[in-house]
């Protein structure tokens, strides 16, 4: 049995999102390959789902701490002081009192996020423990700041600090750290998506075979552009527009679904079913918001499950979004509604460009986002 590994998250399942799942996927890998992980979480902060406090599996225990929700986490989104007090304290407190009895079987600290990172610090001084850092998203920083500052002495203490983007690199490295510590990841998904037959998808979905099909998969909140994708239907009522996810918009997109014949709201899907819809669609829109704030969309889960599934990708320059974005698998627009009806117009009188844009797709999500590939670059962070 390998050593144990201690993963530090604030957000884990039953929790939705991608980077619960992402941790779903890597415990899964990580206890197959024979690793003992401990995970220390909280109940989930951001949704009304609960779990048992302690769950226990092969090779794999999780422990949620119970804390207060009250939409805190997006009340201070934008004060990473506030976000840092609501987080650090209890998790720390948890995860101290776990390695005071465990020290010695513990290799490892795993820790995911930047305010994750604080107290896996924090944690490596009292025990002596090496700690590593997952980031999930793309972040710029204002330099010199407190926060900055904070932030560099957390993360200089690091055995490994894993980042999805070479712009996310370079922008640790214009912060001050090292590197030689920096690794470039990214996420996988599971192999029940890859591409199917476009006209038996759409026959077992009930979809008409000539109809053009745009697709929304995520959570229902503004930052992610749902209002965008809304409007746009209502302009374009010759495209089919489908809905898969939840989130407080959710009654917004049930209200339109209703009004418009060529919006449909679909729920919450299962993975099985998901390739599905992807492999029937012309397009997966990501219309995510382009603030400028600290931190942004990093690689969204949903478009490596659409490229894995042929699928070409219209989306915003958000985030990591522009680094994979490439004529050659989908198309970029501005973050408004005349640009999203103007792409798809184009799209849509000119659908023989997509085939070999779908086989592009599914060329980079075997290059880059396997899990073979990427499975190894985390257990070399953890040995």
């Amino acid at each position: 049995m390998k050593p144990t590994i201690l993963l530090v998250s604030f957000v884990f399942s039953p929790n939705l999102g991608g980077i619960e799942t992402h941790l779903d996927d890597l415990c899964a890998q990580l206890t197959q390959k024979g690793h003992v992980v401990t995970v220390i979480t909280y109940q989930p902060l951001i949704s009304s789902f609960s779990a048992p406090i302690v769950e226990n599996h092969d090779h794999l225990t999780i422990i949620r701490i119970p804390w207060f929700k009250g939409n805190l986490y997006q009340k201070l989104e934008n004060n990473p002081l506030g976000q840092i007090l609501y987080l650090v304290p209890p998790i720390l407190l948890c995860s101290f009192v776990y390695l005071f009895f465990t020290r010695k079987s513990i290799r490892v600290i795993q820790t995911h996020g930047f305010i994750m990172a604080i107290v896996g610090a924090i944690l490596s001084v009292i025990s002596g423990i090496p700690f590593t850092v997952h980031t999930h998203v793309s972040f710029r920083f204002l330099r010199g700041s407190f926060y900055a500052k904070i932030l560099l002495r957390v993360l200089r203490r690091a055995k490994c600090v894993l980042v999805l983007t070479p712009d996310a690199m370079q922008e640790l490295v214009r912060l001050g750290l090292d590197r030689s510590i920096i690794r470039t990841y990214h996420y996988w998904v599971d192999a029940v998506f890859q591409p199917r037959d476009k006209k038996k998808s759409r026959k077992t979905l009930s979809f008409t075979p000539d109809a053009f099909i745009v697709l929304f998969v995520g959570r229902f909140i503004r930052d992610k552009g749902v209002q965008i994708v809304l409007e746009t239907a209502k302009k374009l009522r010759n495209i089919t527009f489908l809905f898969i996810g939840s989130g407080e918009l959710s009654g917004d997109v049930k209200q339109m679904a209703k009004q418009y014949g060529n919006i449909r709201y679909e729920g919450i899907q299962d993975r099985v079913h998901l390739s599905y819809y992807y492999s029937a669609s012309d397009v997966c829109v990501i219309p995510s918001s382009l603030k400028d704030k600290t931190y942004m969309e990093g690689i969204p889960r949903v478009m490596i499950e659409s490229f894995s599934c042929g699928t070409p990708v219209v989306s915003t320059k958000a985030g990591g979004l522009k680094t994979y974005i490439t004529t050659h698998v989908g198309f970029i627009i501005a973050p408004n509604v005349s640009g999203l009806v103007k792409k798809l117009s184009w799209i849509m009188k000119n659908r023989s460009v997509l085939p070999s844009m779908s086989q592009h797709c599914i060329s980079l999500s075997h290059s880059e986002f396997s899990m073979e590939r990427n499975l190894r670059i985390i257990e070399a962070s953890v040995s």
